[in-house]
């Protein structure tokens, strides 16, 4: 298999990253069209990681560090530059790891398609949509997804006994950023990477992995506490019992989706044709798909790892190799909604957009004020609805959700009310006054008492963003005493 020098390779690489990062990094507003909640969630956490506190031990979120720390970094430049200048870091850093697995796995035209296709994924401003848009949330799910397919193509594709020590630690340092990240992808993949390295008898590989995640257990342990792993394991536990996406659709259905079907079937028929690693091919796969199942979009990108390897694992039929071509084909109006919205995003107009008004006044980040600040609601019920004793409006907030925070912030502020949780998707109102996060909350709310255990003040909104979480945290707060009436809402104290 003739290859690309690494340093020829990496050199090309990095005028690529330049070349799709430039959008993104042009000193133009930065601006935010679509699921803008999102993003002020992961401002919310990475601010709070600015300010010293840490994930699960000082906030509560199923997300792992490294979903904030890129854009934590680079705060002191404002918001807005901190989320460009973050994803443009992130794959930058990427870089080197994309060059090694290209330069040492693949030929040259399949190995420049991979890392175009990975630094797409991780530089464009979409979450990872066939349709174009321009946000930057869910960032983490496509950073995710870069690193996985790296992982997955170092374990699957065999190479020469020197390198193992370097091919360990390329996967133990993978696996722990995905630990790190969306612990989703850690679990999808790690099975099926541990398939191949004691299939391929890579024993050399193996401990070079497991003594990479040690070293890396050991450096969080001391610099965060061994109380960091039992906090995150109890996010995570808390979170899995909710089943979230069991109640939007059940797996069951996914599995019967045609894109699903068609991924499944092709990814059975690539297996006979593959040289090696076919058992941890197919844990892979069915770990993907998996996974794919808890993203935002369900669109299968974490399926281009296998297939790139399956390009690689084909060695005897050519033709065959038409199999995982198809399954790239399954993909392809991703990558439609990925370079249209790198495109649009340089070219989209700045002017509409308003600066979000938050506290520091910091004004990079830049939202439609039509979707932000003008405030319109819609009923779902003729009467208020009781919850527990408590009447509350059956409406939710469609848009002017940033107005909402604001006069929520302003009316707290002005009572000297600190650490109020919201009744409601999110509690992230003290980015936009003079107040404290509250302490030990969560920055997006999944239901229950999740997050409740230090609130001395519940925040019940008119009109929510989400009335069903309204209603559970209602139900799981009991609010007490009502201390303050504001446009919007009311604040009760708690027990």
């Amino acid at each position: 298999m003739q290859k690309t020098g690494l340093g020829t390779y990496f050199g090309v690489l990095m005028l690529l990253w330049l070349m799709l990062a430039l959008p993104i990094l042009w000193p133009q507003p930065v601006i935010v069209k679509s699921l803008e909640l999102d993003v002020l969630h992961l401002l919310d956490g990475a601010t709070r990681l600015r300010m010293g506190q840490l994930p699960h031990l000082d906030f509560m979120t199923p997300l792992g560090i490294l979903a904030f720390a890129p854009f934590s970094v680079f705060l002191f430049l404002g918001a807005g530059t901190a989320f460009v200048v973050g994803q443009a870091v992130v794959a930058l850093a990427l870089t080197p790891l994309l060059a090694w697995a290209g330069a040492t796995r693949m030929r040259w035209p399949m190995a420049f398609t991979f890392a175009a296709v990975m630094l797409l994924i991780a530089l464009s401003p979409n979450e990872g949509s066939t349709l174009p848009s321009m946000t930057f949330a869910a960032a983490y799910n496509r950073w995710s997804i870069v690193v996985a397919c790296i992982v997955v193509v170092a374990a699957l594709v065999p190479v020469p006994t020197r390198n193992q020590w370097i091919d360990g630690l390329v996967l133990g340092l993978g696996l722990s950023i995905l630990a790190l990240l969306k612990v989703t992808f850690f679990i999808a993949i790690f099975p099926g990477v541990l398939i191949a390295l004691l299939g391929g008898r890579r024993w050399r590989a193996l401990a070079a992995t497991l003594a990479t995640g040690l070293a890396v257990v050991v450096a969080v342990t001391l610099w965060a506490g061994a109380g960091f792993w039992s906090a995150y394991a109890s996010d995570l536990r808390f979170f899995a019992s909710l089943d979230l996406r069991g109640r939007e659709q059940p797996f069951r259905e996914y599995l019967a989706q045609g894109p699903i079907i068609a991924s499944i079937a092709l990814s059975v028929l690539i297996v006979p044709f593959l040289s090696s690693n076919r058992t941890a091919f197919v844990a892979i796969t069915a770990g993907a798909i998996w996974a794919q199942y808890h993203m935002t979009g369900q669109n299968p990108l974490l399926l281009i790892g296998p297939a790139f390897a399956g390009f690689h694992l084909i060695e005897r039929r050519p033709l065959a190799r038409i199999l995982p071509a198809a399954t790239l084909l399954l993909v392809l109006p991703v990558f439609f909604g990925l370079s249209y919205s790198l495109y649009r995003y340089a070219m989209e107009d700045r002017s509409p957009y308003a600066a979000v008004p938050l506290a520091n006044t910091d004004r990079t980040l830049f939202f439609h004020p039509f979707r932000s600040l003008e405030r319109e609601v819609s009923t779902y019920a003729d009467a208020p609805e009781v919850i527990d004793g408590l009447s509350v409006q059956a409406c939710y907030l469609e848009r002017g959700f940033v107005a909402e925070k604001v006069a929520l912030a302003e009316a707290l502020q002005a009572q000297g009310i600190q650490g109020a949780v919201v009744a409601d998707l999110q509690s992230n109102y003290w980015l936009f006054g003079a107040l404290e996060p509250p302490k030990g909350a969560a920055i997006w709310q999944y239901g229950g008492d999740y997050g409740l255990a230090e609130a001395h003040y519940l925040v019940v909104p008119d009109c929510a963003e989400h009335p069903v979480r309204r209603a559970e945290i209602i139900r799981a707060a009991k609010p007490a005493v009502l201390v303050l009436e504001y446009p919007g809402g009311r604040v009760f104290e708690l027990d």
